[in-house]
């Protein structure tokens, strides 16, 4: 359901419990298939911060380190003015001769802020459990296949609203984006990109993984009652 202030995503992993761990923990491996700087006190108490090529820094404290079974992280995110705090729990057990990977996430309020953060870091942490099953099993790095740096300057979550259709709702166009020239604005509902229907944060986010920077979509609108198209390029998450 919508409202609830938590996630949960699970994966299975071809590998040993062990060899996972390392790959969650260590500096070296983190940097090979998710961070692109990180530092960490690997025992309860200790620090870790790890920067990320999309997205807000994020630093902390773990509280639990159970090797190789279980890691629980209390994390902050200081976004766009501010400061969010959230808990995860990362789950290690064994598997049909593999490995299961539960990551549970909770700690989220209900304000537009951080259900957008909410919505937003579940498909993240989604992501990134496929993009650890790669990495692990084959050596393979795919970020640059799942995370393309398309940078829109929106901020959205799914909307709620019983007065209008089902997409997401926009909660904050940041000014000189490409969704500020493309005249989107808060309170816009999208509803559609070049002619396929999204019902929620999660169908928009893969339609929208569709593109590169440089690439140009109509996004569908309602607003005021009104159905509006806007025709939207991409910019790029890196270069910004």
């Amino acid at each position: 359901m919508h409202d609830e202030l938590h996630f949960s995503h699970t994966v299975v992993i071809d590998a040993s419990r062990q060899r996972i761990w390392t790959a969650l923990t260590s500096t070296e491996d983190r940097n090979n298939y998710v961070t692109t700087e990180n530092q960490a006190d690997l025992r309860p108490g200790g620090a870790f911060i790890e920067v990320f090529q999309y997205g807000p820094t994020r630093a902390g404290t773990f509280l639990v380190v159970d090797e190789p079974n279980l890691l629980v992280q209390e994390n902050f995110v200081f976004d766009r003015g501010t400061s969010h705090r959230y808990y995860n729990r990362v789950t290690l057990s064994d598997s049909f001769g593999g490995t299961s990977v539960t990551v549970d996430v909770e700690g989220f309020g209900r304000s537009e802020s951080e259900t957008w953060l909410r919505e937003n870091m579940s498909v993240g942490w989604r992501t990134e459990l496929q993009v650890l099953k790669a990495y692990v099993e084959t050596g393979e790095d795919i970020r640059p296949k799942v995370w393309k740096g398309v940078l829109m300057g929106l901020r959205f979550v799914t909307s709620l609203r019983d007065d209008a259709p089902s997409g997401v709702r926009v909660i904050d166009v940041l000014a000189g984006t490409p969704a500020a020239v493309a005249g989107l604005r808060r309170e816009d509902v999208i509803t559609g990109v070049d002619g396929t229907k999204v019902g929620n944060f999660v169908e928009f986010r893969a339609e929208v993984s569709h593109f590169f920077p440089g690439d140009t979509a109509t996004f569908h609108l309602w607003r005021d009652g009104d159905a509006v198209d806007r025709a939207i390029t991409f910019g790029s998450a890196i270069a910004a």
